[in-house]
């Protein structure tokens, strides 16, 4: 955020600088994530926390306004660059759905390109798809190319998981992309492939590591005693404290965090 906007003791209390502030906490909700409903509450507290500051007095940027900042104001602002980016150079589209339990699915759209340095991941867009077709899912990549003017000879690769409705040999994601684009290049999600061979390495184990470490979460989570227990083996051997997680089938590389925990 220091990039884009002065540090906070060079701004002036002036009147005309209340838009600049109002702007600047409106960065500060978008890039921690904050619920806009926060801004209700910080509009009147500013004022109460500085009541002789001019620019607290002239801060007004409560939830609807600051919901239109990010969207209407920031968000281009960083998109834009992007975008022209994608029209002058190669790229790789990455995308994947999202896989909550809420009614409507949306596909997440990011661009991996080069800014003359480092290769970098820019998010670009999050639609609903009208289904989890290829031809719905391609329909909203397609959409995005043409609002912006994105000539498709610049899309070089293509990253998403390895089921056939994104990268099948027909009738897919991928045999779309390679009708605008033949020399569109994907490998597949290797983190999904080297889960795949682990998941059947272990059956050759005498019981299955994801039902252990399941059981191992339970077995202390509605214990108290058991908890204790644990804190004070910890203290006893001097090891950090540490909590044992829960390990989540759908998130499979919650394993790679919980495992040196039960191994330690």
């Amino acid at each position: 955020m220091d990039e884009h906007f002065q540090p906070a003791a060079a701004v002036k209390p002036t009147p005309s600088n209340a838009t600049e502030a109002e702007v600047m906490f409106c960065h500060f909700v978008a890039e921690h994530n904050l619920a806009p409903l926060v801004a209700d509450h910080f509009t009147d507290l500013v004022k109460k926390m500085f009541p002789q500051c001019t620019v607290a007095k002239e801060f007004a940027c409560k939830r609807k306004k600051t919901t239109m900042v990010i969207k209407d104001t920031l968000a281009p602002h960083y998109t834009l660059p992007v975008i022209e980016a994608m029209r002058n150079g190669p790229f790789t589209i990455m995308i994947d759905e999202s896989n909550d339990k809420n009614t409507e699915k949306r596909l997440v759209i990011l661009a991996r390109l080069f800014d003359g340095k480092m290769s970098k991941t820019r998010f670009l867009d999050m639609p609903i798809p009208a289904s989890e077709k290829a031809t719905d899912l391609f329909a909203e990549i397609d959409s995005f190319m043409s609002l912006h003017n994105i000539p498709w000879e610049n899309v070089v690769g293509f990253a998403s998981d390895n089921c056939n409705t994104m990268v099948g040999r027909d009738n897919s994601v991928l045999s779309r992309l390679k009708e605008k684009s033949p020399h569109v290049f994907s490998i597949g999600c290797i983190c999904h492939l080297a889960n795949l061979c682990v998941k059947a390495g272990v059956k050759a184990l005498p019981m299955k590591l994801d039902d252990l470490l399941v059981d191992i979460f339970y077995f202390f989570q509605h214990s108290s005693k058991r908890l204790k227990d644990y804190k004070e083996f910890q203290d006893f051997t001097e090891v950090e404290e540490e909590k044992i997680l829960k390990h989540c089938p759908t998130r499979w590389l919650s394993l790679v965090s919980q495992t040196p925990e039960i191994k330690g």
